[in-house]
């Protein structure tokens, strides 16, 4: 980067992976000036915080009918991109499934197994390093006989 007239540079850059980086500016010099090397400084880059929402249809469902089960799961700035990871699926907290998030950041399940009455559909996200975990509030499910 060349130096303004104030005698400083500036980069913008897509930040590195979660964890700690060591950053050092260095100056190569000129015909006027000696090069030169900046102190270390740590840049701290955090997991993105996620938030998954949930939703069921059709609600109500009559048994034996399927049901499709939608977790849309979104970065909250100023975390970007697309969270990828796993969500997993529960009804009345029982793992109905582990399904891998899409491109547009949706994951989906159908089930045809719900008994009749009022069921708590659950769906919690997770990704092993760039993304937080974040769980749906609780869906209830009426199912009819």
């Amino acid at each position: 980067m060349p130096l303004n007239q104030a005698g400083t540079a500036h980069t913008e850059f897509q930040a590195p992976e979660v964890g700690t980086h060591p950053l050092i500016a260095i100056y190569n010099g000129d015909m006027n000036f000696a090069g030169s090397e900046s102190g270390t400084v740590i840049q701290r880059v955090n997991a993105g915080v996620t938030k998954t929402t949930l939703t069921s249809t059709p609600n109500p469902s009559a048994l034996g009918q399927s049901v499709t089960l939608t977790a849309n799961v979104t970065a909250i700035p100023p975390a970007g991109g697309i969270p990828v990871g796993t969500v997993t699926f529960t009804v009345d907290s029982t793992v109905l499934a582990a399904v891998s998030v899409g491109y547009r950041g949706v994951a989906t399940t159908t089930t045809s197994s719900l008994t009749a009455g009022t069921h708590t559909l659950g769906a919690s996200f997770q990704d092993s390093f760039r993304y937080t975990t974040s769980s749906a509030a609780l869906v209830t499910q009426q199912v009819n006989p």
